[in-house]
Order: C-alpha cells, then structure tokens, then sequence
C-alpha cells in the first residue's frame, strides 16, 4: 500500500506511514502496557474461585457439620466481586484504548484527504490520484486495526498460557525421599487437648473436649470412649491449629 500510494505522492505515503506506524507499532506496545498484569489477575482469580468451589464441594459434609456454609459463601461472593472489579477494570482500559486508536484513524484520515485535496487544488496531484490514494488508505486499515487489537484482547490467552507454563514448572512440594529410614516408636501421649466446634452454644449441648489427655503405649490399642458429637475423633491429631495458638501438646 505504501509503495501503491508512493507512486502517485510522497507526502501521501509518509501520512500513510505514520498512521501504519502508530496504529500497528506503537499502540499494541501501549495498550500491553496500560493493560499490566490485569490479564493474568482475571486469570488467577478464575483459577482461584475454581479451587475454591472444588475444595468446597470435597469438604461439604464438614461444612454443613459444623455451620460453615455461611462463611463459605460470603468467601465466595468476595473472591467473585474481586474477580468482577479485575475484569471491568480490564474492559474500561480497553474501551480507552479503542477509542483512541478510532481517533487517530480518524485523524489520519482527514490528513490523507486535506493532504489530497491540497495537492489537487496545487495541481500537484490529479483529482483521480487523489481519490484513488484516499480511498485505498482508507481501505487498508483492516490488518492495521488487528494488529493494535493484539495489546488487549489476548491478555487472558497469555495469561492462560503463562498459567500452564508455571504449572509445567512447577516441582513437588514434598521431596522424594530415595534412601529412608526406619522409625523407631516407643509410645505417645497427648496434653491439653481442647476441641471446640467455634458454634456458640454447641461446645456446651455436645459437651467438647477441654484439657484432656491421654497416653498411647507401644504396640497397644488405645481406645476413647464418649458420647457421639464430643470431639473424641478430633482428640489424636489436631491439624489445622495455628502456631502461636496451640491447643494440644503431642508427646512422642
């Protein structure tokens, strides 16, 4: 197109780069960079909400158990209203730099035509020279047009695929242990054990453990004998307490 509009007029064909430039040099690298990371946050909340239904879904009988639905459903609507304030923040800067890039072809266009019809009205240029480079550059801004689109509209297909990547280099959390070694176990004990539902009113109906302790010997069955509901199955191993709140001391 270049070399077609060059062979009429000069100054038509260095308009006409201009325009190829900034429209499918210049703004693709822009709208990349004011989109930033935007496309792999949106990406990285989908994938968090998708492990977040699935772990609910894995755990829902202990959910309903012990009166967790509420809670996972207000950590639902907030990683979803996080997800939604991504997204829209990516479709404004978008929208922005659409209708930039409509300006300029806008602006170039009525260069290309002013530019013509100065230079017919200088008799630099034929009429039909001059409509033939305006039409044809006003033509041709198909490819030019998705080339600037490529800044915006592939950020979620990069960021799934950098998505991909990190799982394919990702290594084992848990190093495998070729050469192991045998365990020696002489008995256990438990201290202090307390174990609470966190329902109020709960704890006190089932009668939950508080401060109780028990001793395991080597090679013998320990058995703990209670009511259904108080905890007992909870008493050997208490996994998801925080580290500067234990409730449990195990002895080995």
């Amino acid at each position: 197109m270049l070399a077609f509009v060059g062979a009429h007029s000069l100054p038509l064909a260095a308009i006409a780069l201009a325009g190829y430039l900034v429209l499918g040099a210049i703004m693709p690298i822009a709208s990349s960079k004011l989109c930033g990371n935007a496309g792999r946050a949106s990406r990285d909340a989908a994938g968090s909400i998708s492990a977040y239904v699935l772990d609910g879904l894995c755990g829902l009988a202990e959910t309903v158990q012990f009166a967790g639905v509420s809670k996972r459903s207000a950590g639902l609507a907030a990683q979803t209203d996080a997800m939604g304030s991504t997204d829209r923040s990516l479709h404004v800067r978008s929208a922005a730099v659409e209708g930039l890039a409509d300006a300029l072809v806008l602006l170039t266009s009525l260069a290309m035509i002013a530019t013509s019809l100065g230079l017919f009205a200088a008799g630099d240029l034929s009429f039909s020279s001059a409509f033939i480079c305006s039409f044809a550059y006003l033509s041709s801004f198909g490819p030019v047009l998705a080339m600037y689109r490529l800044g915006t509209s592939l950020q979620a297909t990069l960021a799934s695929g950098a998505r991909v990547l990190d799982l394919l280099d990702e290594g084992p959390q848990t190093v495998d242990v070729a050469d192991g070694a045998d365990v020696s176990f002489g008995g256990a004990a438990c201290e202090h054990v307390t174990f609470s539902y966190g329902v109020r009113g709960v704890s006190e109906a089932r009668g939950a453990l508080r401060g109780s302790g028990a001793h395991i010997a080597d090679r013998k069955v320990a058995s703990g004998i209670r009511h259904s509901g108080c905890g007992a199955g909870r008493f050997p191993v208490r996994r998801r307490v925080p580290a500067h709140r234990p409730c449990a001391h195990l002895l080995a």
